[in-house]
Parts: structure tokens; sequence; C-alpha cells
């Protein structure tokens, strides 16, 4: 174990819930000065991107010093949120996952460089010789050469640990690995290792048919609510949890409580640096050198010092959390809205300084940058149907951002909707069933 360990550390309307006690259970003894900015601040920027709730903490000294509940969590009912309401936490579910995984290498059950192949043979690899190389070092730090999302045989986009590249699908072999291994479902296993010793009482994978807890809904663009389906549990995108129990796990890290300080170093610690032209990025030169990749966390090397981060997607839910290790403080939200990171520059850097890197990584617009409210106002005109209005909104956006090019493809698809409305075509059921199926997390269906 002590080897393997050595070899870790390698190169709306808001509603406020008020102060939260510290991880410890100990109230804070004075009112979290970055919580009483955020509290003034995140009722205007929800209103501002159109959020309609939002669950968030901020974590100072390693200990929670406070908590707030914004918004509603349905649109429709107006039910507001409240500190137990559980949000998708999307991505956010990998850092914790690998939180999970780093406790079975410390007492011996998993190595990091075994191949994984000993393990569990994956039928979604083909048989593909690539896959033998596969570590879960390589899965944490995102080095596979697996897409982020597949079809039933996986394709390799690169040699396993040639160079960076996102991935779920990593993620989710090293679950069915696990799973392999310790006889536990997903949601077993995170009860054991990660919920139930850092008192996360709200959190979870999957769920009984049945059970119920306060669930936020997440909205559109246009801030409509949708129906969700109670996921298949995957260790990169179905954890539900809310941002004080997040939090907890945030702030044992912070401790090196549940792991030892080594492995933790090894998390933070980036594992690959990224070239600057991933996921598509034109920036390349804000990103390379200054982001890396941990086991299980993005790391930004710039300015001041290290801040350890990453974000949540999966739609109508987003997230972020960062935290300076250094400094012993970080941010965690939550919000159940497609708008949910066009405020999250604004709201993360008010704790944890400039993430300049990290954001020029991501590429969300915020919603403080010109032409954005009229880019929204132009996407509730395109789901309403409404697409000679959509373009008269997105022209007006690119008035204000001429070099915006995702606008301006959206005006040019639109105009094809506009032609094809007038001249309609007919396409078969059974042709249509053709794209019916699972991508990831998300799945289409034909009605």
């Amino acid at each position: 174990m002590r080897e393997n360990l050595q070899r870790l550390t390698g190169p709306a309307l808001a509603i406020l819930l008020g102060i939260q006690a510290g991880c410890g259970g100990q109230a804070p003894a004075e009112p979290s000065a970055e919580g009483e900015r955020l509290s003034a601040l995140l009722p205007a920027l929800m209103q501002e991107a159109g959020i309609p709730g939002l669950s968030i903490a901020v974590i100072s000294d390693g200990e929670i010093a406070w908590t707030g509940a914004f918004g509603v969590a349905d649109a429709e009912s107006g039910e507001p949120v409240t500190e137990a309401t559980l949000f998708e936490a999307a991505s956010l579910s990998k850092p914790l996952f690998a939180y999970a995984v780093l406790r079975l290498v410390e007492r011996g059950e998993l190595d990091l460089d075994r191949p994984l192949h000993e393990l569990l043979e994956y039928e979604r690899f083909g048989g593909a010789e690539r896959a033998r190389a596969l570590t879960a070092r390589l899965v944490l730090s995102h080095q596979t050469g697996l897409p982020n999302w597949g079809g039933e045989v996986l394709e390799f986009g690169f040699e396993p640990g040639e160079r960076f590249g996102y991935s779920g699908e990593g993620y989710v072999y090293l679950q069915r690995v696990l799973e392999a291994r310790t006889g536990l479902t997903l949601e077993e296993l995170a009860r054991r290792e990660v919920f139930e010793p850092l008192g996360m009482d709200d959190s979870r994978f999957s769920w009984q048919e049945g059970e119920s807890f306060p669930l936020a809904r997440g909205h559109d663009e246009g801030g409509t609510a949708q129906t969700r389906n109670p996921p298949e549990p995957g260790a990169a995108s179905s954890l539900h949890t809310t941002a004080s129990d997040f939090a907890k796990f945030v702030c044992a890290l912070l401790q090196a409580r549940g792991l030892e300080q080594a492995s933790v170093d090894a998390a933070f610690t980036p594992a690959v640096m990224l070239r600057g032209d991933e996921r598509g990025s034109e920036r390349a030169a804000e990103i390379a050198g200054k982001i890396g990749w941990g086991l299980g966390w993005g790391v930004q090397e710039a300015g001041a010092g290290r801040i350890v981060w990453h974000w949540g997607d999966n739609d109508v839910f987003r997230g972020f959390v960062a935290l300076d290790p250094g400094a012993r403080r970080g941010v965690v939200y939550f919000a159940n809205s497609s708008n949910g990171l066009a405020i999250a520059r604004r709201v993360v850097e008010e704790v944890v300084g400039d993430m300049e890197p990290a954001f020029a990584l991501l590429d969300y617009s915020q919603s403080d940058e010109p032409g954005w409210a009229e880019r929204r106002r132009g996407s509730m005109a395109a789901a309403a149907g409404d697409y000679p209005e959509a373009i008269g909104h997105f022209e007006r956006a690119l008035a204000l951002a001429p070099d915006d090019e995702e606008t301006r493809q959206r005006i040019e698809w639109l105009r094809d909707l506009v032609r094809i409305a007038a001249a309609p075509v007919t396409v078969p059921a059974e042709r249509l069933r053709r794209y019916a199926g699972s991508y990831g997390p998300r799945k289409l269906r034909l009605e």
C-alpha cells in the first residue's frame, strides 16, 4: 500500500436560509464575509440569468461557513428551494467517485496502475487492443482516449496515456470494474465509502421506486420546468445532492479526513497538463500549461496559486465547485437551469479569486457579456416555435458581439427551419426510430 501511495504523489425571488453549521457540527463564530456578499449579489444575478433556483455553500478555513437556498425548486408549483432540496450534480459526480476509488487504493483493494482488463473485460470495447492499457489512474485523470459518451461499441480517439481527453465513458468503465470487484452497486459503494463516513445523508446516485425526497426540477433557457425520469446509476453523472452535503465532502478533502494526505495531494496534483485545444476551445494560449487534471479534479496552476475545481452540466442542471487548498476555502453551488453556469464566474471568483484559465477552457457564455440577454430571448422564441422573432433577437445579439460564431450559426439554422416550414418534408417513423436510444446520460425516444 505504501508503494502505491508513493505513486499517488506523482507528477426569481431569493429565499435565504441563514448561516449553517460547519463540517464538525459547530456553528461558525462569525458570518462568512463571502456569504454576506453572495447573499446580496445572488438574487440579482439569478434574475439577470433567468435561474429559478440555486443552492450554495461557502467553505472557510476548512469548514462550512455559510449556506444559502434561493428561489424555487419548481417554477410550476412555486415550491421554494430549501436546505434539503436535492439537485442533479451531473459531472460533479466524478470527484466524489474518485474519493471512493482512492479509499480502496489506500486499503490495498485496488492498484491505480494495474491494467483494468485484468479485473474486468468490458464488452463495449469490442476487443480493442488499446483497452488493455487502461488503468484507474488514466480513467480518473481523463487520459483514456475514450469519448465523453459513445455508442454500444466504444472507439478510442488516441492512445491511452498520450494526452488529456475528457471522458464520462472512462468513469462508467471504472464503475463497472469496482462493482465487479466489490460485489456492491455504485450506490452501496458510495454509501459505504463516502456518504455514511462523511454524514452526507441527503446524497445518492440512485434510489428505489417509491422513495420520496425533495427534488429540484430542471428548467430550460426560458424557465420552463422539465420532467425527467430517475437516472441510471452512473459514476460520471447521476449524483443527486445538496450544496451543504457536497461541501461536507470538500471539507473532508481539505482536512484529509477519510483519506491520507498523500492521496489528497495526488487528487489535487496534475497527472496531465492540457495543451489548450481540448473541448474545441479556440483560447489555447489562455489554457496551455495553466490547466491540468489530477485524480478526479481539474487543477488550475496560474496567478496567485493552485485552484482545484470541477463543473457539472446535465443540460437543465448545472453546478460548479472551486477550492483553494492552500487557503482552505471554497464554494459549491447547484442551479436548476440551463443558464446555471452563466453566473459561474462572478459567483466563484467572489470566493477563490481569478479563474480565467478554467473558464477559458469551459467557454460558457456569461450573463454580463454583450448580447447575452438577446441570445436568451432568441432561444425562448425558438423554443416557442416563433423562428422569425428568434432570428431578430439573435441578429441583435450578433450586432452587439460580432465575433460570436455560435450565434451566427444559430441564425442560419433558424433560417433553414423557416424555409423547411414553408415546404415541409414527411419522414417515415421507421427512419426516425433509428435515432432513438441512449446517448450517455441522455435518451431519445420516438413518440
